[in-house]
């Protein structure tokens, strides 16, 4: 692609859902008003009714345009046959709609190219429309929407993207290939403009087959993402020091080849206030394709992680319009590292990540720089959702020990308010009999007060195996014990409910910060028989563990559990532990934040990672 002259910039493509799953989410491409509709590679063909490609893939996001790159004039190009209607559609924030912009009627045999020219100021989401005359039969073989760019109002952008993987080569090597083919559909063989830096932290990866033009594979020891990620950067730099920017991707992530183009274009025609600006790609749901988990957040004064947005059912016009006009502009915004991009001069300005392992290191990088963040609808990737992904060894020690860590080095939130949520996390996890998330909490505590030095030493993939190791074993549902699932409660109608959220109630909130525990209270006033709960992460979802001295345990998707039984004997432990290990927080604290600051300099910069990476 040549951005060199004056001429009708592509911004993106309009997109079929010919990938793999992606049957499974058609309406995120189009909606049709009858299943008289044949999808293929070729492109699709609408015998009746009408094909509405006003959606999330297919849309135009003008008032995402017309903030970051001040564009408001746009062409649309289709190029089919047959004969019927093109409406041009347009959807405006708090208002039904959509509303009729322009349309055309055409009749054509062969595939020829419609365009339509329109200005996007009274609208925030364009789509179109096609519907056949009666009788006649409709072609869409291919499309995208133009802008009309001044070169002088283009930027020269080369991308470095870095993905970190730990021995998941089929999504690894599949994304591998999206990547080479997408380069080499959009750029050439021969450009420049993008490179993949796969850093294989597992040594799994065949690098003389993967490797090429527009691939590197590096192979590097187990040093977690945040290693992985800074060595993929480290290498790009070395290589070539052109790149104006980064993008770092998750390896086990589903990934269309389009969301690099749109990024592309949406960096090169960026306004002076959006150059230094970081993107961050949506995280769709693997499980449930049309759902919008995430695309920023932030991090509240207690230093709870807060999605900026709800989650998005992405085949609804209403939610694809939300999602674009919603605000993210908040204080302490971060991206997740499933797929965020931002300029090289970040890292040259504000230094490398902090080497946390995994958890909270794009949280703190992102707090760190504090950057005005961009999204758009159509730069994102499908990943594992994490409602059935809690563990202690990640979501209990390395999320308290690093969070500690960035507040000390950014300021980001209250310190007595966290140290309050900490405590309610372990008489959480101990009201639930979860032991070792209460005493893997307070490791991860333990570690900071260490100070700077043990980060610097430790072998994180032995650290995170070690922790690993004392994680909950849960089971899938049917290889529980009938009766005892019965017993507590459970039944076809529990395991079948989806619910992740659950309004906050101010008078639970109250009862939760009583320090009351049934671990207190006399055998013969605790019931024998089992309750149940559903967690999300350290929330009850449903269900309660109260007054009983057994308790069956299920993942927020219900598909495993495990039994949990009361143990007084390591309570009391745990509790001895906790009330001497924050004395000596209390005591420690401003000195031992002293040193993580005075770290953090060096901790963040080349030299250090070059040493910590064994690079020199």
């Amino acid at each position: 692609m040549s951005m060199k002259e004056n001429t009708n910039v592509k911004l993106a493509n309009i997109l079929f859902p010919v990938g793999e799953g992606q049957e499974n989410c058609r309406e995120l491409f189009f909606r049709a008003s009858s299943d008289n509709l044949v999808c293929n590679e070729r492109g699709i063909v609408v015998t009746e009714g009408y094909a509405d490609f006003c959606t999330y893939f297919n849309g135009l996001p003008a008032c995402k345009w017309r903030r970051y790159c001040a564009l408001s004039h746009f062409r649309l190009s289709l190029r089919m046959t047959g004969s019927g209607i093109l409406t041009l559609e347009g959807l405006k924030s708090g208002e039904s709609g959509p509303y009729t912009i322009s349309e055309i009627h055409f009749a054509q045999s062969t595939p020829e190219l419609i365009t339509c020219e329109f200005d996007s100021d009274d609208f925030d989401f364009i789509g179109f429309k096609i519907e056949p005359d009666y009788g006649s039969v409709i072609e869409l073989f291919s499309g995208d929407y133009t802008v009309y760019a001044w070169d002088r109002s283009i930027r020269d952008i080369k991308i470095a993207l870095c993905s970190t993987t730990f021995k998941k080569e089929k999504y690894i090597t599949d994304n591998i290939r999206k990547f080479q083919s997408f380069v080499h559909s959009e750029f050439g063989c021969a450009s420049d403009s993008f490179h993949m830096f796969v850093v294989d932290n597992g040594r799994t990866l065949d690098t003389e087959v993967l490797n090429s033009n527009s691939v590197t594979v590096i192979p590097n020891a187990n040093v977690g993402g945040s290693g992985g990620f800074t060595r993929g950067m480290l290498e790009a730099l070395r290589s070539d020091s052109s790149f104006t920017h980064f993008i770092l991707m998750d390896d086990d992530v589903s990934v269309m080849p389009e969301s690099f183009y749109r990024l592309f274009v949406l960096l090169s025609l960026a306004t002076d206030e959006y150059r230094d600006a970081f993107v961050n790609g949506a995280m769709l749901s693997l499980g449930q394709p049309y759902r919008q988990f995430e695309d920023v957040a932030t991090v509240s004064k207690s230093g709870v992680l807060c999605k900026s947005k709800p989650d998005y059912d992405l085949r609804l016009a209403k939610d694809v319009l939300a999602n674009e006009t919603a605000p993210i502009d908040f204080p302490h915004t971060y991206g997740g590292w499933w797929f965020s991009a931002f300029p090289v001069k970040a890292i040259k300005e504000n230094g490398l990540p902090l080497p946390f392992f995994i958890r909270c290191d794009d949280v703190e990088f992102g707090i760190r720089n504090s950057p005005i963040y961009m999204t758009m609808g159509g730069i994102c990737v499908w990943h594992e959702s994490f409602e059935g992904r809690f563990r202690p060894s990640v979501d209990c020690y390395q999320f308290y020990r690093n969070f500690l860590i960035m507040n000390a080095v950014d300021d980001c939130v209250s310190p007595r308010m966290f140290i309050r949520r900490i405590h309610r996390s372990i008489r959480q996890s101990l009201r639930d009999m979860d032991y070792s998330a209460a005493e893997l909490t307070l490791d991860g505590v333990e570690d900071y007060l260490k100070g700077p030095d043990f980060l610097k030493q430790v072998d994180g993939a032995m650290l995170m195996k070690a922790n690993g190791s004392r994680n909950e074993l849960f089971q899938p549902i049917d290889r529980l014990n009938l009766d005892l699932l019965s017993d507590a409660g459970v039944d076809d109608d529990v395991l079948s409910r989806r619910v992740y959220y659950v309004k906050r109630n101010i008078l639970k909130s109250l009862i939760r910060s009583i320090p009351y525990d049934k671990h207190y209270l006399p055998s013969c006033l605790l019931s024998k028989k089992p309750r149940y709960i559903v967690k999300y992460g350290t929330m009850t979802l449903e269900g309660s563990s109260a007054l009983c001295t057994n308790v069956v345990v299920l993942n927020a998707t219900r598909d495993v559990a495990s039994l949990r039984r009361i143990d007084r004997s390591r309570f009391r432990l745990i509790r001895e532990r906790e009330k001497r290990l924050f004395a000596r927080f209390n005591r420690e604290y401003r000195v031992v934040e002293k040193a993580w600051k005075d770290a953090f300099p060096y901790m963040t910069s080349t030299e250090f990672w070059e040493r910590y990476l064994n690079m020199a």
